[in-house]
């Protein structure tokens, strides 16, 4: 890159980079309230529907996160910090009176953010044969 084209290139502003931030932070706020709230007594679509709800949870969450910080440390932003969040929900949960805490339901949630981790993975190594086919 040309050092005219660095000077022409707008700045990204502090607050653009700390907004990138904004969906996985309220999403992971969502799924807080929800997780402490008294469990609903309405009938399942179909049994262990609730691991399907925590999949898909921690699974946006994981895509969030990954592009909260542009795909950087993917393992961190998909599995980590997200896996953290999932324990961290199940701890509290066991601490509820009317909540239980599951490690059916953890792992529904790892399971989602290594779902997400692997799909990133598979499209950067997509991307990035695809990118050395059109170089030779």
């Amino acid at each position: 890159m040309h050092s005219k084209d660095k000077l022409n290139r707008p700045e990204r502003s502090k607050l653009y980079r700390a907004l990138k931030y904004l969906p996985a932070i309220i999403w992971t706020v969502i799924i807080i309230f929800l997780t402490i709230q008294p469990s609903p007594n309405q009938p399942m679509l179909f049994q262990n529907f609730d691991k399907v709800l925590h999949f898909g949870a921690f699974a946006l969450l994981s895509t969030l996160a990954y592009y909260a910080v542009s795909g950087a440390y993917p393992l961190i932003s998909t599995i980590l910090i997200p896996s953290v969040v999932g324990g961290l929900v199940e701890y509290f949960q066991s601490k509820l009176p009317y909540r239980k805490a599951s490690i059916a339901d953890f792992i529904a949630d790892l399971a989602g953010c290594i779902t997400v981790f692997l799909a990133f993975a598979l499209y950067r190594r997509y991307c990035a044969s695809r990118e050395h086919r059109h170089r030779n």
